[in-house]
């Protein structure tokens, strides 16, 4: 479901132009829209998720003391004014309002004449703030997810993902996920660690995980950075596949990361809901027989299950035969020389 970030002022000219300096902002994750009547705005907001609300003070005033009852204004308020409504104010209207006014206003808005780029960020830590996580406040973009899934073994999944991080982090800020209850992803790196996803899952759950946690978790390899997959599976235990398109979206939000890839395994387990995030979504294939017939139970259970929006936007991936011989990170380093690396930057390119 699409999440708008709404603007109401009087002065609709503003509200446009304040919406049109966003709207540039090409990887924020919301839609803009303005108003220039608040009736306007709550006949949108009835069937429409408003992440954020930035609301002109006097408009807000102007509405609630135009015919209506003390006792309607009162109901008014409260479907006005959220954990996600930003004020713009003048200084005029701080000068006739109570103490209690002044707080309000101080706390939630911004002059409504500072950069656009101000108000901006104001209005992306007050979002922030109402999600209950701690806001990196210098990223103001939409973070790329990029899924890897195959139903067929022995496609050179994993290899695929690691090459996918590798290109995109030639230009852009990129964390590797591997959600595989076994990843081998030791052979890579060559270090064991003591702390994984399991770490950054229940950081999640506990809804505590934030930008100086994650930014501990994380590990550099290569041209991107990575979470240590988990070590021992029973850890994964009660985690569900929305868990995991919780912890994107979180990541996204507190990150610093431009591109996710996330290394999917198990489709009932995770890939199922997290392939509906996915900007993109590539699936590594193989050619023999019994690949085939995977694939092809695959996409009967995706045309049985409706679900053929989804199979449209999935990549089929078949890397060059010298990927297999992928198994530390020297022989990684090689392939991301050969044509198995030129086949993935022309991909991303």
């Amino acid at each position: 479901m699409e999440r708008f970030l709404a603007v109401t002022d009087r002065d609709l000219n503003y509200a446009k132009r304040l919406c049109a300096y966003i709207s540039e902002k090409r990887t924020l994750p919301f839609v803009t829209v303005s108003f220039g009547k608040t009736e306007d705005y709550l006949e949108f907001s009835g069937s429409h998720d408003i992440a954020v609300h930035i609301f002109d003070g006097e408009t807000f005033e102007d509405y609630c003391r135009e015919n209506h009852s003390e006792e309607e204004e009162g109901e008014l308020r409260e479907k006005l004014i959220n954990e996600r409504t930003v004020f713009l104010y003048k200084s005029r209207l701080l000068e006739d309002e109570t103490e209690e006014g002044i707080a309000e206003y101080s706390a939630k808005g911004i002059y409504k004449y500072r950069p656009a780029a101000e108000i901006l960020r104001k209005a992306m830590d007050i979002y922030s703030r109402s999600t209950g996580r701690l806001k990196y406040v210098d990223k103001l973009g939409k973070t790329v997810i990029a899924g890897v899934y195959s139903p067929v073994s022995r496609c050179k999944k994993t290899t695929f993902a690691l090459l996918l991080s590798e290109a995109y982090g030639r230009d852009r800020r990129v964390l590797y996920i591997n959600l595989e209850e076994f990843s081998g992803f030791f052979a890579f790196t060559g270090v064991e660690e003591t702390e994984d996803l399991s770490d950054v899952l229940y950081y999640l759950k506990e809804n505590s995980l934030d930008f100086p946690k994650l930014k501990a978790l994380v590990r550099p390899f290569k041209n991107f950075e990575y979470i240590p997959p988990v070590r021992f599976p029973e850890d994964r235990g009660g985690t569900e596949s929305g868990d995991y398109v919780e912890l994107m979206e979180c990541i996204s939000d507190i990150g610093d990361y431009d591109v996710i890839v996330v290394d999917m395994q198990s489709f009932s387990g995770c890939a199922s809901e997290l392939m509906e995030i996915c900007d993109e979504i590539y699936m590594p294939v193989a050619e023999d027989f019994v690949s085939k017939e995977k694939l092809r139970d695959f996409e009967k259970y995706m045309q049985r299950s409706d679900r053929l929006r989804l199979m449209e936007r999935i990549r089929r991936i078949k890397l060059p035969e010298e990927a297999s011989n992928a198994a530390s990170s020297d022989s990684l380093d090689r392939l991301i020389y050969s044509s198995a690396g030129d086949y993935v930057r022309k991909l991303v390119s």
